[in-house]
């Protein structure tokens, strides 16, 4: 149970990363609307 809290805080924290460095370049959204079906 506690492994899997620390799991979830982590993908919050890697998506967050992630999301911050899309706002910061928007070719990062196109190549990702791209990939996207």
């Amino acid at each position: 149970m506690r492994t899997k809290i620390l799991f979830s805080l982590h993908s919050i924290t890697d998506f967050h990363r992630v999301f911050k460095k899309a706002y910061q370049n928007p070719l990062f959204w196109f190549s990702t609307l791209r990939l996207m079906p």
